[in-house]
C-alpha cells in the first residue's frame, strides 16, 4: 500500500470488504463514505506501506501514476516529492477536503493542469484542463451529497521561451507568428 510516511515502511491497518473494489486503509472512508453501511468494511489486516518516492526509486520514474486506494489517495499523494508526467487518481465527493488538499500538494511540486472525468475509463483523459484556481470541480462537489465520484488528472504543461533572433526572424511568416502567439505555453517572446 502506497503511504506517505518517508522515512521507512510501517505497518498499517487495512479493511477489506465483502467488495474488494472498496477495501481501504482509510479510516475516515470506512465511516463516512457512501460505503460505510452494509459493506462489510470490519474485517482488519496488517499490511506493509511503501511510499510513490520509493517505488520510483525501486523501479523508476513512470509515465503516468493512477491512484485507486478508496479514499487513502491524499495520503498516498503525500509520499510523492517529485513530478512524473501524469497523475490520476480517483476521487469520491465526500473526501471533498482531501481532494482539494490532493490537488494543492501536487501543484505546489508545480503541477498546473488539472483535469476530471465522471467514472473511471481506464486511460481515458479530460477533454479540458484548468489551472487550479479555475478547476471547477471544487465547486461541484458536495461532500453530504455521496453520490459524484471519477478521476482526476493532473500535469505539469513547461512553460517555454521563445527567443528569434536575426539569423532565424525572416524564416517566420505573419501566420506562423500569430501560431506562436496563441500558443498559452509560450511565456515570453524575445525578438533580437
Amino acid at each position: 500500500a502506497a503511504c506517505k510516511n518517508a522515512s521507512k515502511a510501517m505497518w498499517k491497518d487495512f479493511y477489506v470488504a465483502k467488495w474488494n473494489e472498496i477495501s481501504t486503509l482509510s479510516n475516515d472512508w470506512v465511516s463516512n463514505s457512501r460505503f460505510s453501511n452494509n459493506y462489510g468494511l470490519d474485517k482488519i489486516v496488517k499490511v506493509k506501506t511503501i511510499t510513490i518516492d520509493k517505488l520510483i526509486e525501486m523501479y523508476g520514474k513512470p509515465d503516468l501514476i493512477k491512484l485507486d486506494v478508496e479514499g487513502y489517495e491524499y495520503n498516498a499523494i503525500l509520499g510523492l516529492s517529485q513530478k512524473v508526467d501524469k497523475i490520476c487518481f480517483e476521487f469520491a465527493e465526500e473526501e471533498k477536503e482531501n481532494i482539494i488538499k490532493s490537488c494543492k500538494y501536487l501543484s505546489q511540486l508545480g503541477y498546473n493542469k488539472f483535469g476530471y472525468i465522471e467514472g473511471d475509463e481506464y486511460l481515458k483523459e479530460p477533454d479540458v484542463y484548468e489551472n487550479i484556481e479555475n478547476f471547477k470541480l471544487f465547486d461541484i462537489l458536495n461532500k453530504d451529497r455521496k453520490e459524484m465520484w471519477g478521476m482526476i488528472w493532473v500535469k505539469s504543461e513547461r512553460k517555454i521561451s521563445l527567443a528569434i533572433t536575426s539569423y532565424n526572424r525572416d524564416e517566420y511568416t505573419i501566420s506562423s507568428f500569430k501560431n506562436v502567439l496563441d500558443d498559452d505555453r509560450i511565456s515570453e517572446i524575445v525578438i533580437c
